[in-house]
């Protein structure tokens, strides 16, 4: 169920392939497969030459955000978020993509409304205010060391950027109050809504003629 590119390979070893996999003309997946193990052992979804795509399109109309679980405890809901708002002089691209959490893995797709993408527009807005002021951050009571760890990243009219926090950090900025309330409500519509591709594990045999 992929694009009309085929699928591209490349053996990194005698055990390890590597394939890139497009779901479009922008969006797609970098995998990993352990061919001794059957599993797959990386994979990672991106877009394609998004800084320079983001000259040819409107800015005003040009949003991506991406929320990405990378260390601590297991998250219980979701392991990547990413929104993407593009306008161009060829097409229109408005797409969530939900990578949920083991045991059940698999890529969500929902469609993006106007009033999401103005809600995380105007979270951006908020947050990037507090950095450019440099807003002393708020102080939590509670300190966790094995907290999920996640790393925010975003491409908003001009600027772009990553940021790395934790939702029981010592110190934090008060727009992140807002951040996971807004994934939670289109978490919300998975069930209903979104399609949804589960990983399938994959099994190869090897036949050896003598």
């Amino acid at each position: 169920n992929h694009a009309n590119i085929h699928p591209r390979t490349t053996w990194i070893n005698d055990e390890l392939l590597y394939i890139k996999v497009w779901w479009g003309r922008v969006l797609g997946t970098e995998l990993i497969l352990d061919l001794k193990n059957s599993t797959f052992i990386y994979k990672r979804m991106f877009a394609y030459d998004l800084y320079s795509f983001s000259q040819k399109a409107n800015s005003s109309q040009h949003f991506v955000f991406k929320l990405e679980h990378v260390q601590g405890a297991t998250p219980p809901d979701f392991k990547s978020f990413e929104l993407i708002s593009l306008d161009t002089e060829f097409d229109s691209i408005r797409q969530i993509t939900i990578e949920t959490s083991a045991p059940m893995s698999s890529n969500c797709y929902l469609d993006v409304s106007s009033s999401t993408i103005q809600a995380f527009e105007s979270f951006i807005e908020s947050f990037l205010q507090e950095l450019r002021n440099s807003q002393p951050p708020r102080p939590l009571e509670t300190v966790c060391r094995n907290c999920s760890i996640y790393e925010m990243t975003w491409v908003y009219q001009s600027e772009s950027g990553s940021f790395l926090f934790t939702e029981q950090r010592p110190f934090r900025y008060p727009a992140l109050d807002y951040l996971f309330p807004l994934i939670k409500q289109e978490l919300n519509r998975m069930p209903t809504e979104a399609e949804c591709d589960a990983e399938v594990k994959l099994h190869f045999s090897l036949h050896v003629d003598s």
